[in-house]
Order: C-alpha cells, then sequence, then structure tokens
C-alpha cells in the first residue's frame, strides 16, 4: 500500500508546482500589461469643460419687444435675409450667400457681404437696401472690422508678412498696417498680429511685448487670451481701457475654438468642439456662471452675435434663436427660414 500512497502524494506535488508555475506566469503577463499602460505618455490633448447641471430656460416663440433696433441679417439657403428686430419682419434680399463661403463685415452704416469671388460682394444698408461695392471694396481678398465704420482690407492675406489698408464705405483706402504673420481683429477696430510665438497689436501700436498664447473671444471692450502650459489652461480677461489684465474664473474648455463678448465684457459666449459635438457656452464673466448651453453641429464661430449687453443672437440645430441673458429666456421665433448661416448685427 505505501507505493500508492507515494503515488498519491507526488500526483499532489506535482499538481501544486503546475498551478504555482501558473501564477508566476499570470503576474508576469500582468506585470508587463500594467508596465505597458502606465508607461505610456500621459494624455494632453484638449479637454472640454466639464457640463454643468443649469436650470432649464423658459421659452417662447413670440417675437421679443425689447430688443435693440437694428437689423439681423441671416444667410439662409443661399441668400441673404435682413430681419427687423422691431418685429421680427423677414425680408429676402438678392445678395447670395452660402455657410461655408460667406463672411459678414460692418461697413459704415451697413453690413459687407463677401466671400472668395470678387464678383459676388454687396453692402447691406441699415434699411435693407443693397448698394455695390467700389475702389478697394472689390480688389481686396480679405476684410476685418475696422475703427469708426471703416474695414481692414488685404490683397494677399496668406503670406507671412501681410499689408493691411483702412478702407472707407466709399472703397477709399487710408492707413496702411504692416503685420506679421496671420491678422486677427481685437474686436474694437484693431489688428493684432498672431504668430506661432503669440500675438501683439499691431493697430493701435502698444508698448505691451507680443504675448504668448492665442485670442479665443473678442468684444468691443476687450478680448479673452489662452495660455497653456503642462496640459493646464488658463484665461485671461484684457479690457481695451488698459486695466490690467484679470484671470476668468470660467467653465471654458480647452479645445475652445472662439467667441464672442458682449459690450462692457459681462457675458462671454465661447464655441466647443469636442469631436463631432460642439456647443456654444454663455457665461458670467465676472462668476464664471454657465447661463445657458447651445448645440452648434457645425461649430461655426460666426453663429452667434451680441445684440447689445443682454440679448444674444445665435444659430443652433439650424433654427435662429435669441437669448435673453438677463431672464434667463430663449426665444425661438417662428421665421421660415433653413440652412442658416452666417448671422451679422447692424444697430439702427
Amino acid at each position: 500500500m505505501e507505493p500508492e500512497h507515494l503515488d498519491a502524494e507526488g500526483a499532489r506535488l506535482g499538481r501544486g508546482r503546475s498551478w504555482l508555475v501558473l501564477g508566476v506566469v499570470l503576474a508576469v503577463v500582468v506585470g508587463l500589461v500594467v508596465l505597458r499602460f502606465t508607461s505610456q505618455e500621459p494624455d494632453v490633448s484638449p479637454r472640454p469643460a466639464p457640463r454643468p447641471m443649469i436650470s432649464a430656460s423658459a421659452t417662447s416663440h413670440t417675437w421679443p419687444a425689447d430688443l435693440p433696433p437694428g437689423l439681423l441679417l441671416v444667410g439662409s439657403a443661399g441668400r441673404v435675409y435682413a430681419v427687423d428686430s422691431r418685429d421680427g419682419r423677414v425680408t429676402p434680399t438678392r445678395v447670395p450667400a452660402y455657410s461655408s463661403e460667406t463672411s459678414m463685415t460692418s461697413l459704415g452704416t451697413g453690413v459687407l457681404v463677401w466671400g472668395a469671388t470678387k464678383r459676388s460682394r454687396s453692402v447691406v444698408m441699415s434699411d435693407g437696401s443693397v448698394q455695390p461695392v467700389s475702389g478697394a471694396l472689390r480688389t481686396a481678398a480679405a476684410f476685418l472690422p475696422g475703427p469708426d465704420g471703416s474695414v481692414w482690407a488685404a490683397e494677399d492675406p496668406g503670406s507671412r508678412r501681410t499689408t493691411w489698408r483702412r478702407v472707407d464705405a466709399d472703397g477709399k483706402a487710408s492707413t496702411r498696417v504692416s503685420v506679421d504673420g496671420d491678422a486677427a481683429s481685437d474686436g474694437a477696430g484693431g489688428l493684432l498680429s498672431v504668430t506661432d510665438a503669440g500675438f501683439r497689436s499691431a493697430f493701435p501700436t502698444s508698448s505691451r511685448a507680443r504675448q504668448v498664447g492665442d485670442v479665443i473671444a473678442t468684444g468691443p471692450d476687450g478680448y479673452v487670451r489662452r495660455t497653456c502650459a503642462r496640459g493646464e489652461c488658463r484665461f485671461t480677461l484684457h479690457r481695451h481701457a488698459e486695466e490690467p489684465d484679470s484671470v476668468l474664473s470660467t467653465a471654458v474648455g480647452e479645445d475652445t475654438t472662439g467667441g464672442t463678448l458682449s459690450p462692457a465684457n459681462r457675458r462671454l459666449a465661447v464655441t466647443e468642439t469636442v469631436g463631432d459635438t460642439s456647443t456654444l457656452r454663455v457665461s458670467v464673466v465676472g462668476t464664471g456662471q454657465i447661463d445657458e448651453i447651445f448645440d452648434q453641429p457645425r461649430g461655426s464661430t460666426r453663429d452667434a452675435v451680441w445684440l447689445d449687453d443682454r440679448w444674444l443672437a445665435l444659430i443652433s440645430v439650424d433654427q435662429l434663436m435669441l437669448y435673453d441673458a438677463e431672464d434667463d429666456r430663449v426665444v425661438v421665433p417662428a421665421v421660415p427660414l433653413s440652412s442658416l448661416g452666417p448671422l451679422a448685427w447692424r444697430p439702427a
């Protein structure tokens, strides 16, 4: 009987060694997997701002009676339409507009509608009439808002160093400004020189050196600058009145593609795009409080414009909307328009 006892014991020892070897192999495999994932580079890709829980805004379809007077211009199905802010009356113009190819820039008492082709340029006046362009307005390749009702015009904005000319409503050019890199509007009629190293004011000239970061939102009284380092981003508000910049406590994501500041820098509307999803976030500059979030499928930065420091006009889910930031209400007027964009505002 003794040999049988030894065989059973040997079998148990063999099975124990097998389990021991299997455990060692599993430990090595798990260790290699952990090492592989922990040795990867940290994710430093742009991160969206968290979507906060906010109460639903009151919604109506009645055209508001307390909008500032003026004309809202909106591209729709290949044409520019003029919407009277007094009563919401929609009037078609003969000016063509295509959302991906058309831009609108304030000029004089109207809005210059322009695109890549120089043949389809016109000025829609504040009364809804349309006027042709002449002079530098006809020959320039790109435009940016200028001071006192003028525009900045460039012949070849794609070169490393570009000359921008100040042009009035009659097409007459005057002041010339040379800009390194790309040119951008500062929101108040000035020009910013933008390069990989940062940006600086090209007009008016400033004692400030080139600043690091990029400008993500502009308004008539300031702009918002973003600076990022080691995966963290900070946002500061620059006031055109030359006051010290202030750090913003606002839920702005690192993947912000552009935005606009209301007059007096009271509120900020920024577009954030993550993957195929874009949202427009409206917040209070002083506190960072999120007022409202709108879906913007195209992620366009030209689909929102402040009418004053209270009302924001925007395009969301292919609808024209008006947002009252003071009373937190959304107006979705029953206007017969589709395939919307871009959007512009001309005060009366």
